[in-house]
């Protein structure tokens, strides 16, 4: 399967959006996501924090990331961490 892997870079424009799944664990996927959206938003000045044990991202007040559920919806108001 891998070996055709670079065929795909080959194919008509239909499968540009083909996505090879990631081999790591959703809990590390989600924590490297939880890192690249802190830098983000930090770096675009808002007002972010994290739980004390670093798995639910704060931004604004407003929890919007978590390691355990993903992306928090935007009705959610949950600042327990």
């Amino acid at each position: 399967m891998l070996a055709n892997c670079r065929r795909l870079s080959e194919c008509d424009d239909y499968m540009k959006k083909v996505y090879i799944v990631a081999d790591e664990p959703v809990e590390t996927r989600r924590k490297k996501t939880l890192q690249r959206m802190k830098d983000r938003y930090s770096h675009n000045n808002h007002v972010v924090e994290l739980s004390s044990d670093g798995s639910i991202l704060f931004v604004d007040g407003k929890m919007v990331f978590s390691v355990k559920d993903g992306k928090v919806s935007s009705t959610s108001h949950n600042n327990d961490g």
